[in-house]
């Protein structure tokens, strides 16, 4: 997975992602903010929007993603909400996280359901395994596929509980500074 080498700070991002198999879900609108050890990072500054059939929202404070070097499944959600019950850190489990060939700016993924969430208070856990179960059977995930998302939902939220960077806090401050400093 790789951005273009002349991607600039400031440059729209389209997040597109798909449920298994290929049905429209969330589409997140944000900003490419630039990359470091832990992958790329997008920032969605408040107002940006997200939307998906039957929802669509703005953005109510900054927040940054990052899109992992090396990994193809998961993608994180970090911001600082001020409410200690807010979510600091969303992982989305994700399947061929990967650019688009066809279109400029723009991230494809298919959603697979799990989801590591911390608040701001540390409160961690995984989340919606009843949907991981009920899309499993009714979509039929292949085996693989399943166990393979599964076990790095337990690895990422070893991670999260961890604090382990980029979970740690401070690692997404500096990209939240970045993303304040080009409004």
């Amino acid at each position: 997975m790789s951005w273009p080498e002349d991607a600039r700070p400031g440059e729209p991002v389209l997040t597109r992602c798909t449920k298994w198999p290929g049905s429209p879900h969330w589409q997140r609108e944000g900003v490419w903010l630039g990359t470091d050890a832990h992958g790329a990072w997008l920032g969605r500054p408040a107002g940006a929007r997200s939307w998906r059939p039957g929802a669509d929202y703005r953005n109510t404070l900054d927040g940054v993603a990052l899109v992992p070097a090396g990994a193809t499944d998961w993608v994180a959600s970090l911001a600082r909400p001020a409410d200690p019950a807010a979510v600091e850190v969303y992982v989305d489990l994700m399947w061929d996280v990967r650019w688009s060939a066809e279109q400029r700016g723009v991230l494809l993924a298919t959603d697979m359901d799990l989801d590591v969430v911390r608040t701001a208070d540390g409160h961690t856990f995984l989340d919606d395994e009843d949907e991981f179960a009920a899309h499993s059977a009714r979509w039929d995930y292949p085996e693989d596929v399943g166990r393979q998302v599964r076990d790095r939902a337990e690895r990422l939220l070893a991670d999260v509980r961890r604090g382990t960077p980029p979970f740690d806090g401070s690692t997404a401050t500096g990209w939240l500074d970045r993303l304040a400093r080009l409004g």
